[in-house]
């Protein structure tokens, strides 16, 4: 059964968008449809939009910003007569590297009729995005490891990337366990592509810093592992679980 995520009425028109789900993992199919009602009189369209925006925090401020991540054009140019109903199906894949949403920086679906029709923005409706298969296995290696989640945030970026997310999303954990009163808190950034993995970690102790990266390519994990630039021997995994005991 569909879940309806998106009504608003578009001049005489309504547009009702829904997706099989509201729940997908980076890199899933995304199947639904876009239903038009007609309203009084026929109505035309240049192009019907979905526009998945993503939100992270501006430098500075503890406002949000929105940002629009993909655009995915379901139709082109349509004539929709009094009354009529018509159903327009869609898949959509989503991106590999698409982040996490969370309580505070959620993900929404926007429907877009002309490029100066939109869904006012009070209508629009959250999907959630989980992690990616790795991220998640890497994350409970750090819960395993005596660590809980404690906040999660996307950061702005200073220097914008030509190429990427204008922000950075942060995983903040605290210890428990035997690393309690050891280690304050330990940070991690992933940035993944299709062919690569990278992970930024930060752990402080005592007002001190300590920073490594780990990174590798997916296609052979420990023939291309590398820690701070410079090639490593060993699994990633369990490096990072050696990094993460009590010293």
């Amino acid at each position: 059964m569909f879940n309806w995520i998106s009504s608003v009425g578009i001049g005489a028109a309504k547009v009702d968008t829904h997706l099989e789900r509201d729940q997908y993992a980076p890199g899933d199919v995304a199947s639904g449809e876009v239903m038009i009602i007609g309203g009084i009189g026929s109505q035309q369209f240049d192009q019907i939009e979905l526009h998945l925006m993503l939100q992270y925090r501006e430098e500075g401020s503890y406002k949000n910003k929105s940002y629009l991540s993909e655009v995915f054009r379901i139709s082109g140019p349509i004539q929709i007569a009094e009354h009529e109903v018509k159903r327009i199906p869609f898949q959509l894949t989503l991106p590999e590297t698409l982040p996490m949403s969370t309580g505070h920086f959620p993900t929404y679906i926007r429907t877009v009729l002309d490029a100066k029709f939109a869904v006012d923005p009070k209508d629009e409706d959250r999907i959630t995005l989980l992690p990616a298969k790795l991220v998640q296995h890497i994350l409970k290696v750090i819960e395993d490891a005596g660590f809980i989640l404690y906040k999660i945030e996307n950061l702005e970026l200073i220097k914008k990337p030509k190429i990427g997310l204008p922000f950075m999303q942060v995983f903040v954990f605290r210890p428990v366990g035997s690393n309690h009163g050891v280690i304050d808190e330990y940070s991690m950034v992933f940035t993944h592509s299709a062919t690569s993995f990278k992970m930024e970690m930060e752990i402080l102790r005592a007002e001190q810093a300590l920073q490594s990266t780990f990174e590798w390519d997916h296609r052979d994990p420990e023939n291309t592992f590398r820690i701070n630039g410079t090639s490593a021997e060993g699994n990633p995994f369990e490096r990072l679980r050696s990094l993460l005991k009590r010293k």
